[in-house]
């Protein structure tokens, strides 16, 4: 288990480790989706209960082989978090994207994890409840 403080960022291999794990259960948002989630809950207006925001990262299906395992799993995204959180804050976020075999990033995971609803039980999310701006042209009869 790692010794690593909430506040450093991931590293290279712990991303790895990160994916690889999510990436047993079908569930699981992979980490480019986990990114785009965080990354919309972070700009929410409102603070997600922390268990359902993880709960929804790993899926229902996730098995841990112990409480050890577990607790790392939960370390290693709560660090993830805190990595957005702060490149946010900061101006300074680059998101985790996957590339393709041809090393082509689309982000299209990151935006379904972005548009992502913790619960349909709730009040929709607060980017599906904004009113768009309607903007109409001046005419000259105005």
């Amino acid at each position: 288990m790692s010794k690593a403080k909430l506040t450093d960022a991931l590293t290279d291999g712990e991303l790895d480790r990160l994916g690889t794990f999510l990436g047993q259960f079908p569930g699981a948002m992979n980490l480019e989706a986990i990114d785009g989630f965080f990354s919309a809950l972070i700009c929410a207006p409102r603070l997600e209960p922390m268990g359902e925001v993880l709960s929804l990262a790993w899926g229902d299906e996730v098995e841990f082989a112990s409480d050890a395992e577990a607790n790392e799993t939960a370390s290693l995204l709560m660090r993830h978090w805190n990595t957005i959180s702060r490149g946010i804050d900061r101006g300074i976020y680059f998101p985790v994207l996957l590339e393709d075999e041809a090393g082509k990033a689309y982000a299209n995971d990151w935006a379904q994890g972005f548009k992502h609803k913790p619960d349909d039980s709730r009040p929709r999310p607060w980017w599906e409840r904004v009113t768009p701006i309607r903007l109409r042209a001046a005419s000259p009869a105005d």
